[in-house]
């Protein structure tokens, strides 16, 4: 892998699945009390750009093969 951006593309997008699974688990078990609603969004909202970002490097480290 010699491709930078195909690798930081890949590491984006597994960062995003991550970010995907703290979001359900804090959903799941609330062990934040009220403010689980809240850190739920946030981690669901880092997703989402994690998720742009990788998309977008997959697609740039595309273009350039």
């Amino acid at each position: 892998m010699e491709d930078r951006r195909f690798t930081n593309g890949v590491i984006w997008f597994v960062t995003a699945l991550l970010l995907t699974g703290v979001s359900s688990f804090l959903g799941r078990f609330e062990l934040l009390g009220d403010a689980t609603n809240l850190a739920q969004g946030f981690f669901d909202g880092l997703s989402v750009v994690a998720c742009v970002a990788a998309i977008f490097l997959l697609a740039r480290s595309r273009q350039r093969a």
